[in-house]
């Protein structure tokens, strides 16, 4: 599968591409199979995954609700099902994402929870959270398919870190992979300021 997606959480973005396939196919009908929670350590790629699947199942921007789960709200949530009933006006699915699920409001909890139990046809709900799923609310614990991410390999991380920055030493690319800890995106940053370094001094002039 093309994706920008290294680690196991590549490994999840080719299995979940395929299943996203199956969706639009209409042959996966069971709610479940439309709801997907991912979980893990920050940096890993969760919520750029979830975007990048729902981009791809919506068919056009316009279909992709993102919500932080501060902005769920008792309204939002009873929007939604209000609007249960009508397919987008283009493409086939509408996608209801929501980052940081264990943030969302305890008064939004139960609404969401009668949400995804009747999940419409046409929808596909992604949250992410760095949270354990045992350390989110009750309601929110058995109504997804969890998949759990991991911190990504140095070697991973430093294939994608030369891929992005040619212009690095193979010291450097390795030095940040080692010490990012498993986070891509600190160590994607890291590595952005090397490049600025590094173009930097380059600019100046040399020595006599």
């Amino acid at each position: 599968m093309s994706h920008p997606f290294v680690g196991k959480t590549g490994v999840i973005a080719d299995i979940l591409s395929l299943k996203l396939d199956r969706i639009k196919a209409g042959q996966l009908t069971n709610s479940l199979d439309r709801r997907f929670l991912f979980t893990g350590p920050p940096g890993v790629g969760k919520s750029a995954l979830a975007a990048w699947l729902a981009h791809k199942i919506a068919g056009h921007p316009i279909n992709v609700d993102f919500r932080m789960g501060t902005a769920v709200s008792v309204e939002a949530v009873r929007d939604w099902v209000m609007n249960g009933c009508y397919r987008p006006l283009q493409g086939d699915f509408t996608v209801r994402f929501i980052d940081e699920l264990d943030t969302t409001p305890a008064t939004a909890v139960t609404e969401l929870r009668g949400y995804l139990d009747t999940l419409p046809a046409s929808v596909l709900f992604v949250a992410t959270t760095n949270r354990a799923v045992a350390d989110l609310a009750e309601p929110l614990q058995t109504r997804f398919q969890i998949w759990k991410f991991d911190p990504v390999p140095p070697a991973d991380i430093a294939a994608l870190l030369r891929e992005r920055h040619p212009e690095l030493s193979i010291v450097v690319v390795n030095s940040i992979a080692q010490k990012c800890a498993g986070n891509v995106r600190a160590a994607l940053i890291d590595a952005a300021a090397d490049r600025d370094f590094l173009a930097y001094r380059n600019s100046l002039p040399a020595a006599a």
